[in-house]
């Protein structure tokens, strides 16, 4: 059985990643089409590769 620790843990793991990618995609495509928008997509996705790890 997970401790409540653990629990937490993963909890706040998936609040930080999931929403990582459909930020990514909504600033390039729609709110900010362009350079920030592109930066800030490849931003979040090297948060989704990076995060993971540590």
């Amino acid at each position: 059985m997970l401790d409540m620790g653990d629990r937490k843990s993963a909890l706040l793991a998936l609040t930080l990643l999931v929403p990582a990618a459909s930020i990514g995609i909504i600033a390039a495509l729609y709110i900010a089409p362009g350079r920030w928008g592109q930066t800030l997509s490849v931003f979040c996705q090297l948060w989704l590769l990076v995060f993971p790890i540590a």
